[in-house]
């Protein structure tokens, strides 16, 4: 194939990948983008064939393409690129991939289809795993296959099959909870296969019957209250920073930078964003939105900050105001534009946007920023105070970022905001952002404020859902600890505290940074009164899912 085909496959191959969704892609097409890009960058020849296939005032395939990773690691909580192997091939046409089926074994021993999710306490479930080719859809035989599971009543264990294109095991809880497994493929050596997918599944038992570990603090509610009142006090325009000396720990004498301070983007600014290797937008689109990097002081050592975009194009008073947060970790927010809502893409840790990635956000990604509410003993991670801690700031510079767009008294140097906007608010994230999203629809409930209409909480993979339940055998996150204080900062707990609509766009049966069984005791928090979706995938992790034709979905609206 000549380099001019290669370069018309990229095309194809980018276009095929990035029209998923970022809930929705899969991980071989991901690989097939990161092929793509590593190609791009290695390749002189390669880059040169297809710089010439683009126009002039487009943006490059390369930048397209570390743009929707970094679009996907943010929805997450984590550089999936990580995860993905550069192979000689680019359309990736060898590989397998599993299927799982679940089954309820009746009285006469035979296995009923069942769903993975609506097991009763000591039923015993039947699952079939069959591997199947990534070209043909066919099953594959393999040398060994191995399951390994751990349930929440304290067991845990492993079985192994040779020599077979499924294995098929049988599990059973004793209480209420989740089994979560894993099936891999090894080679005669006992090494994983690398072009086979690993399947991430699991099953829960009676889980309307799953509740927070712990009681709710019963001074939850004046804990935020008094705190809310303290935002309160502090005018988010005031340009004058008044210091802090807490036990929040910051880089870039940030303390000094907890003031007001509104720039509308331009061009020069895009061309510092792009010099930086931020994702950004296309030049052409300052001509259809108005975008303002926002600034606001807030309690804490750092302000809060945001991208907000607005369609200059769009009737008075018809569009919603979306807040948009990320996942776990420390990256610069993108602009983001949609012609059906404004935008406020918000940077959970308060740092200024746009700046170089390799030289101010990755020391604090590996620094005082990479434990930050895990309870685990480092810099930023405790709370031991709770009204000084990284959690009470993160949470408050969110309410910050709400008050100040929704009051025009506040954000009258945005106008077009106003004019546009119709009084509804949604919010919305992934991983750590739909912790954020869930938390801000929360305490949203404490302001004493009529200014707006809360229409929509929209979370994926939620994370920090019953923290408390590692200490009492529930399946632990990979991601944090629990620690004394976390009751105030959790979503199982806030949950109750909801009153909007709110949708759980999908929990992962095999998650192990948002195990399900947390998700479920947080779902099963919200007030009953209110509309509530939750959406199941088997064969599912924090970041994996299967193709769109193998995806299993179990869907619960009450």
């Amino acid at each position: 194939m000549n380099e001019q085909n290669n370069a018309a496959k990229a095309y194809e191959i980018y276009f095929s990948v990035t029209e998923q969704k970022h809930t929705d892609v899969t991980t071989t097409q991901l690989n097939m983008l990161y092929n793509v890009m590593c190609r791009i960058k290695r390749d002189k020849s390669y880059a040169t064939e297809i710089a010439a296939m683009q126009g002039k005032d487009e943006i490059s395939l390369l930048t397209r393409i570390e743009k929707y990773f970094e679009d996907y690691n943010n929805l997450y909580g984590l550089d999936i690129r990580e995860t993905l192997t550069e192979t000689l091939d680019s359309g990736l046409s060898d590989g397998a991939f599993f299927t799982l089926r679940s089954f309820k074994i009746d009285e006469n021993g035979t296995p009923i289809p069942h769903s993975p999710v609506e097991f009763l306490t000591g039923d015993i479930a039947h699952v079939k795993a069959t591997l199947l080719s990534q070209n043909t859809k066919m099953p594959i035989i393999v040398s060994k296959m191995r399951v390994i599971w751990v349930a929440e009543d304290g067991k845990s264990g492993t079985e192994v099959a040779e020599n077979v294109s499924e294995i098929e095991f049988d599990l059973s809880l004793s209480r209420p909870g989740e089994i979560k497994f894993k099936i891999t493929v090894e080679d005669s050596d006992g090494k994983a296969a690398s072009v086979v997918e690993t399947a991430f599944g699991g099953l829960l038992f009676s889980k309307d019957e799953l509740l927070p570990t712990h009681i709710t603090p019963e001074d939850l509610v004046d804990f935020w209250t008094s705190e809310i009142a303290r935002l309160w006090s502090i005018d988010p325009r005031s340009e004058i920073p008044d210091g802090y000396d807490g036990n929040v720990k910051s880089l870039y004498d940030m303390p000094k930078k907890n003031f007001y301070k509104l720039t509308e983007l331009n061009l020069d600014y895009l061309k510092t964003m792009r010099d930086n290797a931020q994702p950004t937008v296309a030049e052409s689109v300052l001509e259809q939105f108005d975008i303002w990097d926002v600034m606001l002081k807030a309690p804490g050592p750092c302000p809060a900050t945001a991208y907000v975009s607005v369609p200059k194009g769009a009737e008075k008073h018809s569009l919603p105001m979306k807040f948009v947060f990320d996942g776990y970790g420390v990256r610069c927010p993108a602009p983001i534009t949609s012609d059906e809502n404004i935008v406020v893409h918000c940077s959970h840790h308060g740092y200024e946007l746009g700046k170089d990635d390799k030289t101010y956000y990755e020391p604090l990604r590996t620094g005082i920023c990479a434990e930050y509410g895990r309870a685990s003993g480092k810099v930023n991670s405790d709370y031991d105070d709770i009204h000084d801690c990284y959690m009470t700031y993160l949470n408050l510079r969110n309410l910050q970022m709400l008050r100040f767009c929704t009051d025009f008294t506040l954000s009258r140097d945005m106008p077009l905001l106003h004019e546009k906007w119709n009084g509804e608010i949604v919010f919305s994230g992934g991983s750590m952002g739909g912790y954020q999203a869930i938390c801000l629809g929360a305490l949203s409930t404490l302001l004493d404020d009529s200014s707006f209409k809360l229409v929509s909480i929209v979370a994926n993979v939620p994370a920090f859902c019953n923290l408390a339940g590692e200490a009492d055998g529930r399946i632990k996150t990979s991601l944090t600890n629990y620690a004394d204080g976390c009751d105030y900062f959790d979503p199982a707990h806030l949950a109750r505290l909801v009153s909007a609509p709110v949708k759980i766009l999908r929990v992962g049966l095999g998650d192990e940074v948002c195990p399900a069984s947390g998700i479920v005791a947080m779902f099963n928090s919200f007030p009953k009164n209110i509309n509530r979706e939750i959406n199941f995938l088997q064969n599912s992790s924090h970041g994996y899912l299967p193709s769109v034709e193998f995806q299993d979905w179990f869907r619960y609206i009450y």
